[in-house]
């Protein structure tokens, strides 16, 4: 099931937990996936893990809470 193929899902919190189940799902049906956290360690040993797994992943340390952090991240989405 890959209905996701040509798509980026962009998955805030994904470090871990839910965020990081819900970045491997979108993968799992074809997204390539851009992953933030405001947890920079986190974030790395996530995108480590699902590009070990075979998955297209990129990752962007945000602050959704922070207005210029959330914005830069959708401008990245955007070129990326």
């Amino acid at each position: 099931m890959e209905f996701l193929n040509g798509k980026t899902a962009v998955v805030t919190g994904a470090a871990q937990g839910i965020g990081k189940e819900i970045a491997r799902v979108y993968a799992k049906l074809g997204a390539k996936v851009l992953i933030s956290d405001v947890n920079e360690e986190k974030l790395q040993k996530t995108t480590r893990e699902l590009a070990d797994e075979g998955y297209e992943v990129k990752q962007y340390r945000c602050d959704v809470s922070n207005q210029n952090d959330a914005k830069s991240l959708i401008e990245y989405a955007v070129q990326t």
